[in-house]
């Protein structure tokens, strides 16, 4: 009797060693009828293969293969020491509820934790990239990478660390949805990895968002293409001694509610530039709860390319901590009252400035219109004020390399037609104003004005 009793306890603390953890690649078979289908062990896959592969119905969607790792559960990719780490988890076609924790394998090159196509994850707890070990070169995983994916974050997603190489980043691929509520983490190395990096990435983040620490150069928190970003918390760029942006790319339109920020550089005791607008058609509305620091900067226009911006103040935002600056052949369209810059704003050769008289009211610490560049004024004035409307003011003067290069229209009045607005810097140069011809005491106080046929004064 004494004897079966051991032998029964032997055989149960076998299968019990078996249910908690399992070492060696595994091949789940999701049913496709939309009931989750739980992993309740610890699995690590072995010489930089995945630990789980996911096979799914023909024909299924992600919403009907639903893959669960339950809590205190450990999913590791196996490690490599000369190639890739493993995935922790690799498939198309299903939804990931990880409860537990998921990393990538170590490698050459840190493994991906979760990987995949047409894949939706709800992250209740921790998604880790492997980490780099191949030195100069190498890089870590991410924690998340694919085309095709929706991600709801509630916790923490981190690219793996290579200190030797780069970090890897906590989110990349193509058409990605995010919704952060937790934290986004690139990896940390030479060169920090990026938050989220991608192409047409839509993402809401009502927490954080940050690049990685880097020994000479810190991640971007969110950098690529085709980017929407709804913020309602903060993104950061990663901390390194060459500074890194929270937003970097092109065709980037921004909401923000929240705080977006360069990484902070204790030696200039100043933020290092926190969004720079590549290429594209791009747009940044700021509101009342807006808190951007460090500068706005619009990259040089791409050959045979273009870079737009266009801002506005949808709500009496705070100012900007920085400044602007516009490099050649970009432009910018200034839009609502009350945009201030505590620092500089500096446009370059080909660049442009867009305003509109009444409409627009920016201000900086120093405004600069350098040779070639140009200013644009819609000077379409409906309210027959006496009063002036200021265009720009600076607390240090407005330089304007070439007056010519002030460049006023009206839409309402006829082709060639004589302005009824005048535009001018005041006497201490410190402030762009424009007002009705008449109410100007030094300049022409009387003429005939071809009104356009339906134009509405």
């Amino acid at each position: 009797m004494n004897k079966n009793i051991r032998i029964l306890q032997f055989l149960v603390s076998i299968l019990y060693s078996v249910q908690s953890h399992f070492s060696g690649a595994q091949t789940i078979q999701l049913n496709g009828n939309g009931i989750p289908e739980s992993i309740t062990r610890s699995i690590t896959g072995v010489d930089g293969n995945a630990a789980l592969n996911i096979s799914v119905p023909y024909k299924t969607s992600y919403t009907q293969n639903i893959l669960s790792v339950e809590s205190s559960i450990n999913i590791k990719g196996g490690t490599s020491n000369t190639s890739i780490g493993g995935a922790g988890v690799y498939g198309e076609n299903f939804t990931l509820n990880n409860n537990g924790s998921v990393w990538g394998g170590d490698g050459y090159n840190g493994g991906v934790a979760v990987s995949g196509n047409k894949i939706s994850i709800n992250n209740y707890r921790n998604v880790y990239g492997g980490n780099g070990l191949g030195g100069s070169g190498s890089s870590g995983g991410a924690g998340l990478s694919g085309d095709d994916i929706i991600v709801d974050n509630y916790r923490s997603i981190y690219g793996g660390d290579d200190l030797g190489g780069t970090g890897g980043s906590g989110v990349t691929g193509s058409n990605i949805t995010v919704h952060n509520s937790g934290g986004i983490w690139g990896g940390n190395g030479v060169n920090g990895g990026d938050g989220i990096n991608g192409s047409n990435l839509f993402i809401t983040n009502d927490n954080m968002i940050s690049g990685g620490y880097g020994i000479k150069q810190g991640g971007d928190a969110i950098s690529g293409n085709q980017i929407t970003l709804n913020n309602n918390g903060i993104v950061q760029g990663g901390y390194g001694p060459d500074g890194s942006c929270s937003v970097y790319g092109e065709d980037i339109h921004i909401n923000n509610h929240g705080n977006i920020s360069g990484s902070y550089n204790s030696q200039k005791d100043a933020y290092n530039t926190s969004i720079i607008f590549s290429a594209g058609y791009n747009s940044l509305d700021i509101y009342s709860d807006s808190v951007i620091n460090g500068d706005i900067k619009l990259a040089s226009i791409p050959v045979n390319g273009t870079n737009e911006l266009i801002i506005k103040n949808i709500n009496n935002a705070t100012a900007i901590n920085g400044g602007l600056m516009i490099g050649n052949g970009s432009s910018v369209y200034l839009s609502s009252k009350n945009i201030i810059f505590n620092g500089n704003i500096s446009i370059d050769e080909d660049a442009s400035m867009n305003l509109s008289a009444g409409n627009a009211n920016v201000h900086a610490n120093t405004i600069t219109l350098k040779s070639d560049s140009w200013l644009n004024i819609d000077t379409s004035i409906k309210n027959w004020t006496q009063d002036y409307y200021t265009l720009l003011s600076s607390d240090t003067g407005i330089s304007i390399a070439d007056n010519s290069h002030i460049v006023q229209y009206n839409v309402l009045l006829t082709e060639g037609a004589e302005s009824y607005v005048y535009t001018s810097l005041n006497d201490d140069d410190n402030k762009l104003i424009s007002m009705l011809r008449w109410n100007n005491t030094k300049g022409m106080g009387y003429g005939t004005f071809n009104i356009e046929k339906d134009a509405t004064l």
